[in-house]
């Protein structure tokens, strides 16, 4: 199962500890939104006290163009913006990388956009996801969420591909991997597989169906190479979940 989110409900999922704490670092995930009328976050990492000092994956559905977008906040915003829009009511797979001088974000594992910048890095002390938990929150998501993860590395173009295709985060460069949050909406807190350790605190949301994925089937499938992640038959690997 994945996690339906209410925006009108205010929820979300959150903990007052960063997952990572510098750039240089990559965010995955999967979403279906149900409503482009508002803007939706995707995953959130800044600093709760103020709302000047943030990374932020988010549909930006209340702006012209339905696109999903990256930004960097440090007093002033940088915004890397895909180059189609999301669709309404599909699932669909977001991703950016951030860096110490640009955001590149991608809508399917292509579709990127890029911008460069010159800020300085938050210095981070939460992470929501389902909405921009700043010291006044906003951008509450609607529709459903799942099978996020985080590295402290940008990763390559053949593990961003994998990701869009349906390999779970728990294949892709493990010993970077520093979220991982499947939410399948059967814990409380969300529990994080990595060796991070961020459990995030459940604020409303309901089961919602999961997408198949491909996860590791034994401890040695974890380690991520190359070839499993081109596998065209799946070796070591099976699939888990209930539709798209």
């Amino acid at each position: 199962m994945a996690r339906l989110f209410d925006d009108a409900a205010l929820d979300r999922l959150e903990a007052d500890v960063a997952a990572v704490t510098a750039f240089g670092f990559t965010v995955s995930g999967w979403f279906n939104a149900n409503d482009l009328g508002v803007t939706g976050t995707v995953f959130y990492l800044g600093d709760k006290d103020s709302a000047n000092f943030h990374c932020h994956l988010k549909v930006a559905g209340a702006e012209a163009g339905d696109f999903l977008k990256a930004s960097v906040r440090n007093t002033t915003s940088v915004d890397a913006v895909s180059s189609i829009a999301v669709t309404v009511n599909t699932l669909q797979h977001a991703l950016c990388t951030i860096t110490s001088t640009d955001i590149t974000v991608y809508l399917d594992g292509g579709n990127s956009g890029t911008n460069t910048h010159a800020l300085s890095p938050p210095t981070p002390d939460r992470t929501s996801i389902g909405r921009r938990g700043r010291s006044t929150p906003d951008s509450y998501f609607s529709g459903r969420l799942q099978e996020v993860g985080l590295w402290n590395v940008v990763l390559n173009a053949g593990e961003i591909a994998a990701l869009s295709k349906g390999y779970s985060p728990a294949l892709v460069r493990l010993t970077a991997l520093k979220g991982y949050w499947p939410i399948m909406g059967q814990n409380s807190p969300e529990i994080d597989l990595s060796n991070g350790g961020v459990n995030l605190t459940v604020t409303g949301t309901a089961q919602s169906a999961h997408r198949t994925m491909y996860r590791p089937t034994s401890a040695p499938s974890l380690k991520w190479t190359t070839a499993v992640a081109a596998a065209a038959g799946g070796k070591h690997l099976t699939l888990l979940g209930v539709g798209r």
